[in-house]
């Protein structure tokens, strides 16, 4: 298993992500970092990690610049870092990709438009039909929505979705985790659940019942 990573927005918590966690993927697969070497080495002085350095030097794959930058500061060439190590990573053949953190307002700067990791791999990938899913012990969680803002999510609620979206979920539960007939928990929009209600309440009930009509074992929320 091959596994790619980025070192992200060097003026974050990135490098130093990389730095402290990849030497314990020993045993995991083969693995690759796409970034800059000599910045990763200014973090591990700064951070007193030279030792977590020279674990994974011969790893590091130099795709980027190296640049003067400011911790806490990100610019247009930080920015610039961290969208070629996402290239790089994605121009290789990795099996897994592990991305470090960005900041997206800086990466609009020289990617209009940017959104965020999941839609510009989507886009580079060519898929249409993708979703944000997160894992949790034995739990596979996935958003009905990413990277929208707040105001706009109630407006997007509608049954039709809501149902399609489980679907797919179902298909990516069986293809990817090999749960064959999993039971699905809906969550509602509000953390209280149906109180204080806008009727985003009706919307999750239709498309629960669309769900079930096709099948799919579905509660909530």
């Amino acid at each position: 298993m091959r596994i790619g990573i980025t070192i992200g927005d060097p003026s974050g918590i990135g490098p130093e992500l990389v730095l402290r966690t990849v030497p314990k993927l020993k045993g995991l697969g083969v693995y690759s970092i796409y970034g800059n070497t000599e910045i990763l080495i200014r973090t591990a002085r700064d951070l007193h990690l030279l030792g977590d350095f020279r674990k994974i030097r011969s790893h590091v794959v130099d795709v980027s610049d190296n640049i003067r930058f400011t911790y806490g500061s990100s610019t247009i060439s930080t920015a610039r870092v961290a969208l070629r190590s996402i290239q790089g990573v994605l121009e290789s053949d990795a099996d897994i990709i592990i991305t470090a953190p960005i900041v997206k307002k800086t990466m609009r700067r020289i990617v209009p438009g940017f959104i965020g990791h999941t839609e510009y791999f989507a886009n580079f990938f060519k898929v249409s039909d993708y979703a944000m899913t997160g894992l949790w012990r034995d739990k596979r969680i996935m958003l009905l929505t990413i990277h929208e803002p707040l105001k706009h999510v109630f407006k997007k609620l509608k049954a039709k979705l809501i149902a399609d979206r489980i679907s797919f979920f179902r298909k990516g539960l069986s293809r990817y985790f090999g749960i064959s007939d999993p039971g699905i928990g809906v969550a509602a929009l509000n953390p209280h659940a149906f109180e204080f209600s806008l009727g985003e309440d009706e919307e999750i009930r239709r498309g629960i019942v669309l769900a079930r009509r096709r099948g799919i074992r579905v509660s909530g929320p």
